[in-house]
């Protein structure tokens, strides 16, 4: 796996924690709500995966953690991006060079 399809893998990751954090969050007040957790692994060749998983059972919320995954998932998004973004300045040089 090369470092763009690594870069864009963290920022599918970081997009789904984010979206189930803010799922929690717009739904805490419903009642017998089950949560949804995200479960996280890497990929052989590099890379990683996130999926969503439903709580079994209902579950109370804390919103301290769920704005503290929020701000990881941003976090983590963001740092994917920005090596995405230096894959492709990189790219480009490289170009230049050869032309």
């Amino acid at each position: 796996m090369d470092t763009a399809n690594i870069a864009v893998s963290g920022i599918q990751a970081g997009l789904v924690r984010l979206a189930n954090a803010a799922h929690n969050v717009a739904n805490l007040t419903t009642p017998d709500f089950q949560p949804l957790r995200t479960h996280q692994a890497s990929i052989a060749g590099g890379g990683t995966r996130a999926l969503s998983q439903r709580e079994s059972r209902p579950a109370e919320l804390d919103l301290a953690f769920e704005l503290v995954e929020s701000l990881r998932a941003a976090h983590a998004t963001r740092a994917s991006l920005r090596v995405l973004g230096i894959e492709a300045e990189l790219s480009g040089s490289l170009v230049d060079l050869v032309a």
